[in-house]
């Protein structure tokens, strides 16, 4: 299965027992849990950079 790697964009691949992800582009390799954590991280400041700051 593929995914998204954080650190470089390319992609990454989920292990079958979707227990690992590893990129090969970058090198970059955590557990699910821990990818989990760090993309809900960047699409929580993804959603927070799209908010203008000017109130209505």
């Amino acid at each position: 299965m593929d995914a998204k790697c954080p650190e470089c964009s390319n992609i990454a691949f989920l292990d079958e027992n979707i227990t690992t992800v590893v990129c090969d582009h970058c090198g970059f390799k955590s557990t699910y849990d821990e990818y989990i954590e760090i993309m809900k991280e960047i699409a929580i400041t993804l959603a927070y950079d799209y908010v203008p700051n000017n109130p209505l």
